[in-house]
């Protein structure tokens, strides 16, 4: 009887472990899964950023007057030029772009951001 529950208190031990087992590698996948889902979004925006349909730029086109102002960038977020922006090694206190525009509005992300993180804004 004793080496029954033995046997019983392992196979418990053994399936128990099992199920944990089985729960990390699936949160591992979706996980994974989740990143090469975000992957394929980005590619596909930094792909098209910047194309205007066969032309090289778009300076007869500006920003709607309704635009959103971000600091010192009146109409940042609308405004197609430059398509890519970029903060190369965050560690100022404020963000401000490799175009030299100071993203104010985005102001409060700077307590979640570490030192030394590169940034790109896609439009």
């Amino acid at each position: 009887m004793v080496l029954g529950l033995l046997l019983s208190s392992v196979l418990v031990v053994v399936y128990l472990e099992s199920q944990r087992n089985y729960l990390v590698e699936d949160q591992m996948a979706r996980m994974q899964e989740n990143g090469r889902f975000a992957l394929n979004l980005l590619k596909r925006e930094l792909t098209l950023a910047g194309f205007y349909a066969g032309q090289l730029s778009m300076p007869f086109i500006a920003p709607p007057p309704g635009a959103p102002a971000c600091g010192s960038a009146q109409g940042w977020a609308l405004d197609p030029e430059p398509a890519l922006d970029l903060i190369n090694d965050f560690s100022a206190p404020a963000l401000e772009t490799l175009a030299g525009n100071t993203l104010d509005c985005l102001s409060s992300l700077l307590n979640d951001i570490e030192p030394g993180s590169d940034l790109v804004a896609v439009k």
